[in-house]
């Protein structure tokens, strides 16, 4: 585990709400306990309408309203804009919500935990930190 907040993506609220008995979901139930989970709007969002119905929309919606969840400054667009175009010349493509999530974590400091190869791939070129949960 870890003592300092992460912000968790999409992917790995996706597989914590589908396979609540692997480890990687053991450990974010640790992390929720402890207070270490980080949130952002765009993550809300995705998760939180992704929910099979009502019932499951509110209690999402207040689960992830519950933590503490990232603002960012107006001027991450620049950055963000710069980011996706050298990306983009080296090939990558990466979208405005990664994007966002990714400026969000660098403002903050935070690493973030993915599941999804696009962060990785990102990563490659625009430097900012990725969680690795010990799950052996």
């Amino acid at each position: 585990m870890t003592n300092r907040p992460v912000l968790v993506d999409t992917s790995v609220w996706v597989d914590y709400l589908r396979n609540g008995r692997s480890k990687e979901a053991e450990i974010l139930d640790q992390m929720l306990c402890a207070g270490l989970v980080v949130t952002c709007e765009p993550v809300k969002a995705e998760i939180i309408s992704g929910a099979p119905t009502k019932s499951e929309f509110e209690r999402l919606r207040v689960l992830l309203g519950s933590l503490l969840s990232l603002n960012v400054s107006l001027d991450v667009w620049e950055s963000i804009a710069e980011h996706r175009f050298v990306l983009a010349r080296k090939g990558i493509q990466a979208s405005l919500i990664d994007l966002w999530i990714v400026a969000a974590a660098r403002e903050h400091a935070l690493a973030i935990w993915t599941l999804d190869q696009d962060f990785h791939r990102m990563n490659k070129v625009i430097p900012f930190e990725i969680f690795h949960p010990d799950v052996s």
